[in-house]
């Protein structure tokens, strides 16, 4: 079992949320069920964490997450009703909160999932644990932290020079009976094995940071070559040339093809804004779905789409579903619970669906 993680200095002061009188009782109890349903976050429960986590009216998360959500909490505390809707919403945010506090594909996961669900200021966060800024954090540090050079060095430090054998083979030196040679001689060979084991490791290790730069150059060349060019794969004519409501789907869906990693470069936003994606012009979801012929449609859709957390996907696959025309676009606005003219920059539009795509790319991981 693994042990028990201390409760973080934050978690108190979180619970101040739905607790009227501090209860040490129940804080322990809450924090024993938290850290269980956090040790791995499936994006099943992500998403409905997410959904919790902002004021929605209609849309609900999936009862089956929800249900294995509050059964933990259940387990920790017999008292635990989990019709308290309002409890329920704020653990779920603790649990993205202490999520993001983390690292790897989870919490990479968590972040992507907070940002494309508030939609650039269309949904409201139901707690005052400022997710959303603590998402941006998140991806901040994640992309300064592996764009700062892998230190491939460290990973050989050692590994080829702390053999030594001197004081082992003295023993062969000193009168003994031929039984203390064979053990020293076992302990020779255990230590030369042990040492080659630990230089294999480091070496593999040492070759996958290579690997990691050399695929980070590789891609941030490809970005830099395609913005140079100003010229889009896909529909095979100029930046300029484009639809300017068809432009920020397109230079984003190519900008996520030719990222390898798994968040990107923390330059998406400037080569968008360098690629001709607009700081100034507003766009809405509609607007610019609508503007994309079929097979534009077809090319930028995804297998996976979600109402919450990727809503211009959803909006694309209504799209598609009811043809040519604004049919889908109540409907949709309904379901999300986005304000069908809810408008933001062009780049910060084309900026929420290349999260959008790195949550799905990510989620098809796990």
């Amino acid at each position: 079992m693994a042990k028990a993680e201390p409760m973080d200095p934050e978690f108190a002061v979180w619970m101040s949320e739905f607790e009227v009188e501090p209860d040490s009782r129940l804080q322990a109890a809450r924090w024993k069920a938290i850290q269980a349903v956090t040790a791995r976050t499936p994006t099943m429960q992500t998403e409905c964490w997410v959904t919790l986590a902002f004021r929605m009216q209609r849309l609900k998360p999936d009862e089956e997450a929800r249900a294995v959500f509050a059964e933990a909490f259940r387990k920790a505390d017999a008292t635990f009703d989990p019709r308290h809707g309002r409890q329920l919403q704020v653990l779920a945010c603790i649990g993205l909160a202490l999520r993001l506090k983390g690292s790897g594909d989870y919490a990479n996961e968590a972040a992507l999932a907070i940002l494309a669900a508030a939609v650039n200021g269309a949904r409201t966060e139901v707690s005052s644990l400022h997710l959303v800024e603590r998402a941006k954090e998140h991806l901040e540090r994640e992309i300064q932290r592996r764009g700062a050079g892998f230190a491939v060095a460290s990973h050989l430090k050692g590994a080829f020079s702390d053999l030594n054998l001197a004081p082992t083979l003295a023993k062969l030196t000193q009168p003994a009976d031929p039984a203390n040679v064979a053990a020293t001689l076992r302990e020779v060979a255990t230590s030369i094995q042990v040492h080659f084991a630990r230089t294999q490791a480091a070496s593999l290790q040492a070759a996958a940071a290579i690997d990691a730069i050399l695929a980070r150059q590789e891609q941030e060349l490809a970005m830099h070559w395609w913005l140079t060019g100003g010229r889009s794969t896909h529909l095979k004519t100029w930046f300029t040339a484009m639809d300017d409501r068809t432009r920020p789907l397109v230079l984003a869906s190519e900008l996520s093809e030719m990222t390898h990693d798994k968040l990107g470069p923390a330059s998406v936003y400037a080569l968008l804004a360098r690629a001709g994606v607009s700081e100034a012009r507003k766009i809405s979801i509609p607007e610019a779905v609508m503007a994309c012929d079929p097979e534009l449609l077809d090319w930028l859709a995804e297998g996976k789409t979600s109402p919450m957390t990727t809503p211009i996907h959803f909006a694309i696959l209504r799209q598609k579903e009811m043809g040519p025309g604004n049919d889908w676009v109540t409907p949709w606005s309904k379901v999300t619970e986005i304000e069908a003219d809810h408008s933001m920059s062009e780049v910060d539009f084309a900026l929420q669906f290349y999260r959008e795509k790195r949550l799905l790319h990510l989620a098809d991981k796990q």
